[in-house]
């Protein structure tokens, strides 16, 4: 199973989100660090293209 993570302020790490993909049983996370709508999500790219 495959998870992504999404930050959208600069004080927001992906820890605590990475931590519940895991358990819930993804063996690859992709995370983002983004906020608004205009903003290329590469992590989201890069998570359906896998």
């Amino acid at each position: 199973m495959i998870g992504y993570t999404r930050m959208s302020t600069a004080d927001q790490g992906p820890e605590s989100q990475v931590d519940v993909l895991r358990a819930a049983g993804c063996e690859r996370v992709f995370s983002d660090h983004t906020s608004g709508c205009g903003r290329r999500a590469l992590g989201t790219t890069r998570c359906w293209t896998t």
